[in-house]
């Protein structure tokens, strides 16, 4: 499996631009949005856990997504290495 890993933002502002924050409540995996596409996933920035599968970088927009693992926000539009 390809995984990208994310890149860490401080936590979202209303004035951010940001309309969504998907996070997990409770011990139930860290796993936030499953998509189609074989493998493929986006992990943490800081502790690796895997946040999406079968999403490619770039489809998801106007959210972060907090880590069920370690707490983190990190941004779906911003993956080292596709985005730079």
């Amino acid at each position: 499996m390809l995984v990208f890993p994310l890149r860490p933002v401080p936590p979202p502002r209303p004035e951010d631009g940001v309309t969504v924050v998907q996070a997990r409540s409770g011990d139930h995996g860290t796993v936030l949005v499953i998509g189609p596409t074989a493998h493929i996933a986006m992990s943490c920035g800081v502790c690796g856990r895997v946040l999406t599968t079968g999403v490619v970088p770039g489809q998801l927009h106007a959210m972060v997504l907090r880590c069920n693992g370690c707490g983190s926000f990190n941004h779906p539009e911003a993956v080292p290495g596709v985005d730079d």
